[in-house]
């Protein structure tokens, strides 16, 4: 049944008192408009379409959420600026991890920035991004644990990867617990301060960067050793044997994915 015909048979007092509501792999169509959701707290619209701006203008739409997934979905940047807009200090946690967005979300993300400074965890993948927005974002929201932005095309300068690095040191280094950073050509430096700054990681991921060395291991075994529980750095060309036999003997209880194969 489509998610506008099935909410629209629920009576107000009902809907009312929904508080996690997951529609996935449907055409919204406006589904949400006008209905009040006075204690939503948990949204998943995964692989669903139609999702616009009017999607999260719906009559009391984000008085209570906490925790949003648009993953798989095709979302307009005024769609998350709508978003923002709406659930502002309580919004907890965005996944958009894959999203089909528009060419750049950077408003989106600044509007993030502005409205929501209590995001704990932000999970990103878009076609392009602007980092200066990131940073607005990463510097707004001091509380993150999870910053997932693997596999986004950055478009931007290298010496900008390593700004950003060194404002997620100086802001969130203490709340900080997972850092996925894939396929970015930060440099072995940001990645070595990083480490040092940042002692309560617990996840990282490294995997496709370049500039990645068995220096880089080393310091994440001096600072990182009993707390970290997953590295992955397979496909970083100058990560060596050495290097990973050296992770695996210092790092306790923590898993390592290492290269199967190395770029060229």
């Amino acid at each position: 049944m489509a998610p506008r015909l099935l909410l629209a048979g629920l009576t107000p007092s009902v809907v009312a008192k929904i508080t996690d509501l997951r529609i996935n792999g449907l055409h919204i169509d406006h589904a949400m408009d006008n209905l009040r959701f006075r204690k939503l707290q948990s949204l998943d619209l995964s692989d669903c379409h139609s999702v616009d701006e009017k999607t999260f203008n719906a009559l009391e739409f984000g008085q209570m959420i906490t925790e949003i997934n648009l993953s798989e979905t095709k979302v307009s940047e005024e769609a998350i600026v709508a978003l923002a807009t709406h659930c502002k200090h309580n919004l907890r946690k965005l996944i958009m991890l894959p999203c089909g967005a528009a060419d750049s979300v950077e408003q989106g993300i600044k509007a993030l920035a502005t409205n929501c400074p209590n995001l704990i965890e932000f999970r990103l993948d878009v076609i392009r991004v602007e980092i200066r927005a990131i940073m607005e974002l990463v510097q707004s929201c001091k509380k993150l644990q999870i910053l997932v932005l693997g596999g986004v095309d950055v478009n931007n300068e290298d010496s900008l990867l390593d700004e950003l690095m060194h404002t997620i040191c100086v802001n969130i280094g203490e709340s900080i617990c997972a850092l996925d950073v894939r396929e970015w050509t930060i440099s072995d430096q940001a990645v070595i301060d990083l480490v040092s700054a940042c002692h309560n990681l617990n996840k990282l991921v490294l995997r496709y960067c370049r500039n990645v060395n068995d220096d880089c291991i080393t310091k994440i075994c001096q600072n990182l050793a009993g707390t970290l529980r997953h590295l992955d750095v397979a496909n970083c060309p100058l990560v060596t044997p050495s290097g990973i036999m050296t992770a695996e003997e210092e790092l306790v209880n923590c898993r390592i994915i290492h290269a199967s194969r190395l770029l060229l």
